[in-house]
């Protein structure tokens, strides 16, 4: 690559043979290190070796993928397709402080297998909730996890509180996860400083109760009393818009061929 630096109005890059072996990204700031890993991966999947990165920057951003969704949603999709990638996240990386680090191991194919996504089928007993708080009280996440256990019906183990090192805070991200025979939807929702904590339950739940174009009959049957009960809430007079986003909401950054559904209950 030449003409790389700042101020120049031109770019020449010449690609050469993909090397293997172990590559460190830092972003250098709270941009987002899972928008790296998309960037990146399309070449990694059928390279001539296995692959390792460090990426460092943002994971957890909201205008872009969070870790929890290629994790849970988007790698899931991808290993179907022959290569085995798996990821770790080390620490979370919030904005505007940044600092996450992730770790990415890519086995790569010769040849990628094809994925077909004809609908997202049956919606499986599996469904959780984690509420992530670093450098907040746990308070927080405790509110955010009893509005939406107490709207869906989710207790105990499904909804869980996740504490991270001050250090690398402040932030906060709850995350809805509802798997499918198929597909697995993630539904994300951001706290940002002043916002109550109910309010980004109720943005995550306004997600979920759009319901989903996807899945069978039988799925989108069983699902209208939980969509019922969402919607009676997020409709309240004088609750706010929702703007958190979901692994299947074309609108934001976090755009996944991972379903042709919004994801419903």
């Amino acid at each position: 690559m030449t003409f790389a630096e700042p101020g120049s109005q031109t770019l020449s890059l010449r690609p050469r043979a993909l090397k293997t072996g172990h590559f460190e990204v830092s972003v250098g700031t709270a941009g987002s290190a899972t928008l790296v890993l998309q960037t990146v991966l399309p070449a990694l999947l059928t390279a001539t070796g296995t692959m390792t990165l460090l990426l460092e920057g943002g994971t957890h951003n909201p205008p872009a993928p969070p870790f929890d969704f290629l994790r849970d949603a988007f790698v899931t999709l991808i290993n179907r397709m022959g290569p085995k990638i798996s990821v770790e996240l080390v620490r979370p990386g919030f904005f505007p402080a940044g600092g996450g680090q992730m770790h990415v191991t890519v086995e790569p194919v010769a040849k990628l297998l094809p994925l077909v996504l004809r609908e997202r089928g049956e919606i499986l007993k599996k469904k959780s909730a984690s509420a992530t708080v670093a450098g907040l009280n746990n308070r927080i996440a405790w509110r955010e996890l009893k509005t939406l256990g107490a709207t869906l019906n989710w207790t105990g183990d499904q909804l869980r509180v996740d504490k991270r090192p001050s250090e690398c805070g402040p932030g906060n991200v709850l995350h809805a996860v509802i798997e499918s025979e198929h597909v697995t939807g993630v539904f994300t929702g951001f706290r940002e400083p002043g916002v109550p904590a109910d309010r980004v339950a109720k943005e995550v739940l306004a997600y979920l109760a759009t319901g989903g174009t996807g899945g069978t009959d039988a799925g989108r049957s069983a699902a209208v009393a939980d969509r019922t009960r969402v919607r009676r809430l997020v409709s309240r007079p004088g609750s706010d818009p929702p703007h958190a986003h979901s692994a299947f909401t074309p609108a934001r950054a976090s755009i996944s061929a991972s379903s042709t559904s919004h994801g419903s209950l």
